[in-house]
């Protein structure tokens, strides 16, 4: 039996699994490679690195949505003790900013970009272009190129870096050794109980964490068949998504709150006559605040298919953790917590509803897992409102920002930046720090608006968003609601005028401001950027 890895090289070398295989659904074939051919073309990729002088240490920022081309680089350098960097791809100005303030954070870095990318990238760019890399070259040096000098890689080596934040902030990159991963993808898979014989499954980007240490390092590790689908094959086509799930019996899946939504909008009994989900057995729901309605909403769906109830996992983590934190036990499916929406203030004592229209649902996200810890501030005692700390072997010790690499550990721990509290034993995540609005005394959560504001007809979840504004005559912070609109203005006004009469009523709390706008804007993982919205506003972008 091999001994247990210290680090993702050990994984790659493993004897006992070098024929199971990862599949590439990126057509109407997939097209499947094994661990050991993931090895040969990874190291081919390292001899063209070497080639190009890239050596132990130097970053290598990874701008592709092609998978296998990608996840073929990146072990390329892993081998070769080079450090991958991997960013979102996309030729929008908020995708071009990102790509120019990454490489702005690393001194000669290589960078991975398709020929038009590098092209676009260079007209629009105000700084010197680094020294480029092609798919087409990678994808030549996979195929047939000369093998690359192995690195004697250990524990505490850099792996990766992987950023966590979009083009509004300074990037801040989450650096990572090979020590965090082990111990995160051992975490989970021992939360999971995950076995050879599963078959995980991930449409998330890889340049996410869920993608990347989720979708593909842990089966990786676990050693299992898994398959891979480009995000943007899902965003066009969210059925796919539970479609492969049915075709290739997948057993663990994932999906952030939206994707839910998502697959709701266009779904069709028709389309899935004769699938069976029953092998589903784990689907990981995070990386956003999780609706407890419209998880429920499909369940029931796809239970006529033979989902099961019980896989729904909803579950905690931030890319600092390098990815999960927190899980409940299996099979405890779908839960919830119903707290007084007025009594989630940091240091409150939650405590249940005495009306129904102060109700909130929580959903219980379990208990840490192998190789982690969190607390609530300093200790503070069961169903009490404070900061989520974390500490492990998972959580990262370096953080890359425009100030340069920062330690951002106090005595040992982490503050994540949200605010949660502990009942019954599971942590129940309120809300972000950063985007808790203050209204005339009262904590408002812009995730609780805004499910409040997607009961009213003609609002969607993901389609508005909430967020605390200053009023620029009085100074004070009010409510704002943004609204993705693109019909008449008219039409709009009585909208806005039942949002505001529902919002008020079932939160307490007026909206100041209710105004239309033509796109939501979201990180790749579909998360709202809500503070880039209200801080649009304030300086009057809108």
């Amino acid at each position: 039996m091999a001994a247990k890895a210290q680090t993702l090289i050990d994984g790659l070398r493993d004897p006992l699994r070098p024929e199971h295989r990862i599949g590439y659904l990126t057509g109407p074939d997939p097209v499947f490679t094994s661990y050991a051919e993931l090895h040969d073309r990874a190291q081919r990729v390292l001899g063209l690195l070497q080639d190009r002088g890239v050596g132990p240490g130097r970053f290598v920022v990874l701008v592709s949505a092609d998978i296998q081309a990608f996840l073929e680089l990146f072990w390329g350098c892993l081998l070769g003790g080079a450090v991958p960097v991997p960013v979102s791809a996309g030729g929008t100005d908020e995708h071009l900013l990102k790509i120019q303030r990454v490489l702005g954070l690393f001194d000669d870095p290589l960078l991975l970009i398709e020929a038009d990318g590098r092209d676009r990238l260079a007209a629009w760019s105000e700084v010197p272009m680094p020294k480029v890399l092609t798919l087409d070259e990678v994808r030549s040096a996979a195929a047939g190129g000369v093998e690359g000098r192995l690195h004697d890689v250990k524990p505490d080596d850099l792996a990766y870096v992987q950023f966590s934040s979009g083009s509004t902030r300074a990037p801040k990159g989450i650096q990572l050794t090979h020590r965090n991963l082990v111990a995160n993808t051992d975490g989970i898979i021992q939360a999971i109980q995950l076995e050879p014989e599963d078959r995980p499954h991930a449409w998330m980007p890889l340049t996410h964490d869920m993608g990347l240490i989720g979708g593909h390092l842990t089966p990786f590790m676990r050693g299992t068949n898994h398959t891979l689908i480009p995000t943007e094959r899902f965003v066009r086509r969210p059925l796919t998504w539970m479609q492969e799930a049915a075709t290739h019996g997948v057993t663990v899946t994932s999906g952030p709150n939206f994707a839910y939504q998502h697959t709701l909008r266009v779904y069709k009994p028709e389309r899935f006559e004769g699938l069976d989900l029953s092998p589903v057995r784990v689907i990981f729901n995070g990386a956003e605040p999780i609706s407890y309605e419209l998880v429920k909403r499909f369940l029931n769906t796809f239970e006529t298919h033979g989902l099961r109830p019980a896989s729904m996992f909803p579950v905690y983590g931030l890319a600092e953790a390098s990815l999960a934190v927190s899980m409940p036990p299996l099979l405890s499916g779908l839960r919830r917590t119903v707290v007084d929406r007025r009594k989630l203030g940091l240091g409150d004592t939650v405590r249940a509803p005495e009306r129904p229209e102060d109700g909130l649902d929580l959903v219980p996200l379990g208990k840490a897992i192998p190789h982690c810890e969190f607390r609530i501030g300093d200790g503070a005692p069961d169903d009490t409102v404070g900061p989520i700390w974390i500490r492990g072997d998972n959580v990262t010790r370096r953080v890359r920002t425009e100030d340069g690499d920062l330690d951002p550990l106090v005595d040992g721990w982490y503050e994540t930046g949200d605010l949660g509290f502990v009942s019954g034993g599971d942590l129940h995540v309120a809300g972000r720090v950063k985007e808790m609005a203050i209204v005339n005394g009262q904590n408002v959560y812009p995730h609780d608006v805004e499910a409040v504001a997607s009961q009213v007809d003609g609002i969607e979840l993901g389609k508005v968003i909430a967020a605390g504004v200053r009023d620029p005559g009085s100074g004070r912070e009010v409510l704002a609601l943004f609204v993705l609109w693109r019909k008449d203005d008219e039409e709009f006004t009585g909208l806005a005028q039942r949002l505001r009469e529902h919002v008020t009523r079932q939160t307490g709390v007026a909206p100041s401001v209710i105004h239309p706008v033509s796109k939501i804007p979201k990180t790749t993982s579909g998360k709202l950027q809500r503070v880039r919205v209200a801080q649009s506003w304030e300086v009057g972008e809108l």
